[in-house]
């Protein structure tokens, strides 16, 4: 190369010399500034010196020239010039440098120095002639040879302005140069990673702007590493790279290298990489790579000490930044219709924005008009290689998502359906690869770009229909439905319209119809292709409906199916035919008489109905597009059918009515495999005000006859019980207020109870959504049961506003109800019984009170008490006998203010059989000097009653009652017995504080009666887990009997095929660390759970128990291992080790060797324990079990003994698993289902 160079150099002429002298100094000294040079141009101009730089406050002049004459004269004419100028003076003049396209020899040097030395003796000559700046160009600075059109590169090492050029020739990219907008997580991560490591990997999805971010990267990172230089490093065919590095890339300098789509360098990665990392005490070089994450492991394995960052495509929010930024300044609407269309890729939505812009933006309102823009070149490209077949295998490609020319299933079925053989397959398969229409891996083709595969596959089966779409139907039939063909049109329908793909293939579908119309494949069918074949769908369905026999709806109960999971309905037919919303008016119409008349059939069939007239046809984000058409829809069918049966169907529009009166509503939708959930706000258009105010005007009519009034009243509550403080549409609910403040001022019925209970949710939600305060309308509540309602409840914000803390607060409610009470006669307290009955009969109107008011009547009972002791013994009777007993707390007890004649009283009521179940209230309650030996005869009597389940009261009464016990070992003893019967009669509750209060206090009856202590604790914490939650009456029974936690581990475990973790936790073993026996206790419950160790790389769920004591599971786990002869123990061991103590993992491997085991033994040890969820790739996981693999092997190999080596080459051959598994996984990672 280096004769091209002085070849081209003797024939430059003297402005493209200089030029190039100049830029060979740049590369040379930091500031080079040519005098003799025309700013802006290469045309050289007189200047003295040519160039001149300035080292610290001295200088270097230079001179260049090309004459071919007198060559020697003319550069000591150039030294003399140098001297002759005015502005430096001599004596800082250090060097003089002389260049020009000529030979230098000795001769000619002696006389240049002799005339330099006239001038300055300190001065120092440099000549440059073609030989020294060749060689320097060919060595040193191989970027000059471009200036001379000489090949010296494979053209892969460019820089940052040479790559975003050769980057955007490309017919799928988007400009670079547009402003960057988001990733500020990602920015901030890698350049602080960039500070700590030298190489960082970007990866993500095509078009989600990897290479934008490296951009941006770089920028920043060089703008606070100035040393840096930056090159950018592009795959050019299969041309080597060595060379490239050696000539770009100098020795002493720092470099940022930026490799695009890595993975394309192949072998070259490799060489960049070793590259970097030979230069050693020279200059230092950073790597970022740009990969995409399906090959994005191929990249990884050769990779050392790196940093990752994922991308992930942009949030609706933040496409939104780029869109409605000052360049682009979309619509809201049209930045809504972008993200659809791009699914949030960032490159697809510039796409769509500038094919938009490039005529009319309305393009937006069809997409099939933005692809065809950008993706007409792909097209043209295709054609360009006169290959129809080519055309077709990349429709195929397209359609199956990816090709696997492995498998032969898949590879003979494209035969078989399409009559494209494999080696036309493979071959175009190819072709598509290089033309970046297609990615391989090991054999497998996927398309590069999903939504350029949707656009060809649109080409190629739909609009030219190289490949018949009727050869698809085809398939579908033959395949019977298993083929992917229904999911693949929507994609199309999505991307283009319905109506568009329905003028191309309706016709093919009609007749796929017409083939399979009588075969069980009809209902499929019809679900994949209904939008196109709506007349014949909805015939298939009315003739099905006739045939079905129904039973009588006015049996039925109003309830919506699986109400609590918004999953599928769980009936074909209701779901197709809910779909028919889509379809206009008329087929929506036809489909909601059909999807009636079936509903109706049953009463499951009549759940799922309203399940999909309330989820299916409720709101979504585009119904204020739609003028809310849907739903306007339903109603108005609803009102017809009422012709029919008024009271049934007003009963399913008072039903679901509630749903579509709300503000605002939840709406959900996909966008790959993205779930995003939004809240929105209802548009008060001309449109839904017409809507609320006819449906409205229904409730409002119905209200008044009495069949339906109950069914208003529960949907007025629902909608008050609907309005949300956070996410309100205040229009909607300023209309709806106007409405129903009239229709309660006019039509409600204050002595109503649930009339009242409607009005005054309503009235608190208004003020809790803070819309407007109607406070005053509770003034006209009448009715007597409402109103104590109120005084016995408090609204939500009562001891917030009042400032009061608990003490306080209860204080304050006591008092109110006694000065409500203060004047009551008997008679008023016998109205409240029936107040308090009716209240909670009605409870659904207030149910969120409910504890408020079980309180309060609490209180109530309280006041009473203290007040009329007579008055309250007749309402206890009352209030106690009701339905909602139960539910009234119990501490009125306490608060009691009783003498000893009242508590005889109280006492002789509550021994009766019907109250018996609140005497251990009383007799814990009222001092213990108040308690006669009467009561210990209740105690022993009420024991037995089937009513008292819960014996929360035996400590405290055992000790209270223990002055009329003669004989307290007798006496525990029994109480002992009784509870175990009782125990075996049905659930019971025994606190676990009993037991300890018997072994504390009684410890030789504790331990006679162990059996039945045991029997009972088994029972107990069967029905009550948590009932001995910190374990002290386990520990006691264990210090006692250690083999009783096989007992334990038996009642849980017995029946089952393995541990369950919930269950080992809920048994929470590892509190038993602390006994004194734990050795035997731990030795038996392992033994217990050997037999469920399963080999895996899972950890056993038995390690839950070594948790918190760690030196002493160590040690005891050493001492088991030692001692169990179990082949199951020693594989359980090791796990545990393992799992919780891994740097102990080869001293427990030296044990087990040292107990003479079998290879058999030996192959099936957990090597490697892994937790049982992780996300992602498991690629890294499995790299890990290979890295612990070579760990195992090196601690075998030093040992230098023969007898392991089966051990090592086990351990070997688990790394060639390991080995597969990872290309298996890359391989799964790149193909995706694919569809026949």
């Amino acid at each position: 190369m280096v004769t091209q160079i002085e070849h081209k150099l003797t024939t430059i002429n003297g402005d493209d010399f200089a030029v190039l002298c100049r830029q060979y100094l740049n590369f040379k000294y930091s500031f080079v500034y040519p005098t003799g040079l025309v700013v802006g141009k290469d045309k050289s101009r007189k200047g003295t010196p040519d160039t001149f730089i300035p080292v610290g406050d001295y200088y270097l002049f230079v001179e260049i020239t090309t004459k071919t004459g007198d060559i020697l004269t003319k550069l000591k004419s150039d030294i003399s010039h140098c001297f002759s100028q005015n502005d430096v003076p001599k004596e800082k003049i250090i060097k003089v440098v002389l260049m020009f396209n000529g030979v230098h020899d000795t001769v000619k040097h002696e006389e240049l120095k002799t005339c330099l030395s006239a001038y300055s003796e300190d001065c120092r000559l440099e000549v440059v002639d073609i030989r020294i700046l060749a060689n320097e160009i060919s060595q040193n600075y191989p970027s000059l040879a471009r200036k001379l059109d000489i090949p010296i590169d494979t053209a892969q090492i460019l820089e940052v302005s040479e790559f975003v050029e050769d980057y955007e020739k490309s017919k799928f990219a988007t400009p670079l140069s547009n402003e960057f907008f988001n990733r500020e997580t990602e920015i901030e991560e890698g350049l602080n990673n960039l500070k700590e490591k030298d190489i960082l990997l970007i990866s993500g999805y095509a078009g989600t702007g990897k290479t934008k971010l490296s951009i941006e990267l770089t920028k920043l990172f060089l703008s606070e590493n100035k040393n840096y230089d930056l090159k950018y490093i592009r795959a050019n065919g299969n041309l080597d790279i060595w060379q490239d590095l050696q000539i770009f890339l100098l020795p002493e300098k720092d470099y940022l290298l930026v490799l695009d789509d890595a993975n394309k360098l192949k072998d070259n990665l490799i060489q960049i990489l070793n590259f970097q990392r030979k230069r050693v005490n020279k200059g230092r070089i950073k790597i970022i790579l740009t990969v995409r994450n399906y090959v994005k492991g191929e990249v990884q394995k050769f990779l050392d000490d790196f940093v990752l960052i994922e991308l992930k495509p942009f949030a609706r929010d933040e496409l939104g930044k780029i869109l409605q930024s000052d360049e682009y300044n979309i619509s809201d609407y049209y930045a809504e219709r972008i993200f659809n269309i791009s699914k949030g890729n960032p490159r697809l939505a510039i796409m769509a924005v500038i094919a938009g812009q490039s005529g009319e933006l309305e393009k937006l309102n069809n997409p099939s008009q933005i692809l065809e823009t950008y993706f007409s070149s792909v097209k043209e490209s295709i054609d360009s290689f006169e290959n129809r077949s080519l055309l077709a295998v990349a429709g195929l490609l397209s359609f199956f998502k990816t090709i696997n020319l492995e498998n032969e299933t898949q590879v003979g079925e494209i035969e078989k359906y399409f009559s494209v053989s494999k080696l036309t397959l493979e071959e175009n398969l190819r072709i598509l690869y290089n033309l970046e229409i297609a990615d391989e891996f090991e054999r497998i083709y996927k398309v590069a770009d999903q939504i350029l595969g949707e656009y060809i596959l649109y080409l190629v089966f739909l609009k030219e229909q190289e490949i018949s779409f009727s050869k698809l139907i085809d398939a579908y039939i033959d395949k019977h439905g298993r083929f992917s063909l229904g999911h693949i049109l929507k994609e199309q329908i999505n991307n283009f319209s319905l109506e568009l793909i329905g003028e191309l293939i309706s016709n093919d579908i009609k007749e796929g119809w017409q083939k399979i119309k009588t075969k069980e494949l009809a209902i499929s069918f019809i679900d994949d292709f209904y939008y196109y074949i709506p007349h014949e769908s909805l015939s298939y369905f009315d003739k099905k409906t006739k045939e079905i026999k129904g039973d009588n709806p006015n049996d039925y109960t109003f309830k919506i199916f699986n109400e609590r999971h918004s999953d599928t309905i769980g009936d074909k037919t209701i779901e197709i035919l809910i779909r028919f919303q889509y379809l206009g008016k008329e087929q929506f119409l036809l489909a909601l008489k059909i999807i009636t008349e079936y509903g109706l059939k049953s009463e499951l069939r009549f759940h799922k109905l309203l399940k999909s007239f309330t989820e299916r046809i409720s709101m979504d984000r585009y119904s204020y597009q739609q003028g809310y058409f849907q739903q306007i829809c339903l109603f108005d069918f609803l009102y017809e059918r009422i012709q029919d049966d008024r009271d049934f169907y007003s009963k399913i529009i008072l039903f679901i009515a509630p749903t579509f009166l709300r503000d605002n509503y939840q709406s959900n939708h996909s966008i790959g495999n993205q779930i995003l959930i939004g809240n929105y706000n209802v548009v008060l258009s001309e449109e839904q005000r017409v809507f609320r105010e006819k449906l409205w005007k229904f409730i409002f009519e119905s209200y008044e006859r009495a069949e339906l009034k109950f069914h208003c009243q529960k949907c007025i509550q629902e909608y008050s019980t609907n309005l949300e403080y956070h996410n309100r549409s205040l229009p909607v609910i300023e209309f709806d207020k106007t409405l129903l403040l009239e229709f309660y001022e006019l039509k409600l019925n204050f002595n109503d109870f649930i009339d009242n209970a409607i009005l005054a949710t309503y009235v608190d939600r208004l003020n809790w959504i803070q819309v407007s305060n109607e406070r005053k309308l509770l003034k006209n509540l009448k009715n007597r049961a409402y109103k104590l309602y109120q005084k016995l409840t408090d609204t939500k914000s009562e001891r917030k506003e009042r400032r009061l803390g608990h003490d306080d607060y209860e204080k304050y409610k006591v008092n109110q109800i006694a000065r409500y009470t203060k004047d009551f006669t008997r008679s008023d307290y016998m109205k409240i019984v029936n107040d308090l009955n009716v209240i909670y009969k009605n409870r659904e109107f207030h149910n969120e009170r409910a504890y408020m008011l079980s309180q309060s009547v609490s209180r109530l009972l309280r006041v009473v008490g203290n007040r009329n002791f007579d008055l309250f013994l007749e309402l206890f009777k009352k209030i106690v006998r009701s339905d909602y007993a139960s539910e009234i707390h119990m501490d009125y007890f306490t608060r009691l203010r009783l003498n000893r004649e009242k508590i005889f009283q109280f006492r002789a009521l509550l021994s009766k059989n019907i109250y018996i179940a609140y005497l251990p209230n009383l007799q814990a309650s009222i001092s213990s000097k108040y308690l006669i030996e009467e009561d210990f005869e209740f105690f022993k009597k009420y024991l037995k009653n089937k009513k008292i389940t819960y014996f929360w009261f035996l400590e405290e009464l055992l000790k209270r009652l223990s002055p009329f016990i003669e004989d307290t070992y007798k006496t525990y003893g029994e109480v002992l017995d009784i509870l175990l019967f009782r125990a075996g009669q049905g659930q019971i509750f025994v606190p676990n504080t009993f037991f300890i209060y018997i072994c504390n206090t009684q410890p030789r009856l504790f331990y006679d009666k162990l059996s039945v202590v045991k029997d009972l604790y088994l029972i107990l914490d069967e029905t009550e887990r948590h009932f001995d939650y910190s374990l002290e009456v386990l520990k006691i029974i264990l210090e006692k009997d250690p083999d009783y936690v096989i007992s334990l581990m038996d009642l849980h475990f017995k029946d089952s095929s393995y541990l369950s973790k919930s269950s080992l936790l809920e048994n929470d073993f590892k509190k038993l660390w602390e006994l004194e026996n734990y050795e035997e206790v731990f030795t038996k419950i392992l033994n217990y759970s050997n037999p469920y160790h399963r080999i895996s790389d899972n950890p056993d769920n038995i390690t839950n128990i070594f948790i918190d004591k760690r030196e002493r599971h160590i040690n005891f786990l050493r001492g088991y291992l030692k001692k169990t002869t179990d082949k199951q123990g020693v594989y359980t061991v090791f796990n545990i080790v393992v799992s919780l103590f891994n740097e102990h993992r080869f001293e427990f491997l030296d044990l087990i060797l040292d107990k003479g085991i079998d290879f058999n033994t030996f192959q099936k040890l957990d090597f490697v324990v892994l937790s049982s969820t992780f996300s992602g790739s498991r690629v890294p996981r499995l790299k890990y079990k290979i890295s612990e693999y070579e760990k195992y092997k090196e601690y075998l190999q030093k040992k230098n003994n023969t007898g392991a080596l089966d051990f090592i080459n086990e351990l070997e051959r688990k790394i060639y698993l390991c080995k597969t598994y990872i290309e298996r996984e890359r391989k799964d990672e790149f193909l995706k289902d694919w569809g026949i």
